[in-house]
């Protein structure tokens, strides 16, 4: 792999003013080799002709998930934050885990009884209140 500094620093300014940076140009000049090479630490890399990005590319709010939980090197626990369980939309989640499949899901809103588990666009996710949300490194609901 070359390095490429022109345009790893080019992408650092982008991420200052926009925080998304898409990559375009012709096949195999490198476009997921330099997306890829930034790390996971510094970005989300996402491959948009994938089938399954298409409506998270359209509404790149629905990408996010609202808090992440590091457990380990391959596990993260994915939060979306709601007042209404109605109002969650599970586009984000299915774009978060095509890039980090290992963790739990949690849609965090309040509650006035125990946690329990849905079923949202063919993932299992946990509905709870703060107090639900599983800790240490082991954490992994039924």
């Amino acid at each position: 792999m070359y390095a490429r500094p022109f345009w790893v620093k080019r992408l650092h300014e982008a991420w200052g003013a926009v925080p998304i940076a898409w990559l375009a140009g012709v096949r195999r000049s490198g476009k997921t080799t330099l997306a890829q090479s930034l790390g996971e630490e510094q970005s989300l890399y996402v491959n948009c002709d994938l089938p399954e990005m298409e409506d998270a590319v359209r509404n790149p709010q629905l990408f996010y998930v609202d808090f992440v939980l590091v457990r380990d090197r391959e596990r993260v626990d994915a939060l979306e934050c709601k007042w209404d369980r109605a109002e969650s939309e599970p586009t984000g989640l299915k774009a978060f885990r095509a890039q980090y499949s290992q963790g739990d899901n949690y849609l965090v809103c309040p509650l006035s009884g125990p946690a329990y588990p849905i079923q949202a666009g063919g993932m299992k996710v946990q509905v709870c209140d703060p107090s639900g949300i599983a800790v240490g490194a082991s954490a992994s609901f039924p």
